[in-house]
């Protein structure tokens, strides 16, 4: 499954990047998890998706104005994983989700509408966190 989506940026690259380096936001605003774990520099979240509860895991790795997650599915091989990247201009952020899910073609729509929902409310999600972390 290839989701891509842009958004426009209407904040300094640097604030989106500090923002969106904490799985905690991106999984509890982007996939609507139900809990998001941190220990170190890893993370473990849980994301409903129909009826079925995903284990997604991974890491964290940024780049100069791109922040890219690794994930694991847990408990469905080393076949299901992905790449959550953002790329980070003055006025775009690109995102793209690469990944082998299981029930892929029922739960990709899932996931593209959460993804356009992400996007509709994004500004007012970053104003939010900005105020929250003193950015």
């Amino acid at each position: 499954m290839i989701v891509k989506e842009q958004i426009e940026n209407h904040f300094e690259p640097n604030v989106i990047v500090k923002i969106l380096l904490d799985p905690v936001f991106v999984f509890k605003n982007m996939f609507e998890a139900t809990t998001v774990n941190l220990e170190n520099d890893s993370f473990t979240a849980n994301i409903k998706i129909g009826l079925t509860e995903y284990i997604v895991y991974g890491r964290v790795i940024t780049g100069t104005y791109k922040v890219r997650y690794i994930l694991n599915l847990a408990g469905y091989g080393n076949d299901k994983t992905g790449v959550l990247l953002f790329d980070i201009t003055d006025r775009v952020i690109d995102i793209s989700l690469e990944m082998k899910i299981p029930l892929e073609f029922l739960s990709s729509r899932n996931l593209k509408k959460r993804i356009s929902k992400f996007k509709e409310n994004f500004d007012e999600l970053v104003r939010l966190e900005r105020i929250n972390k003193k950015i």
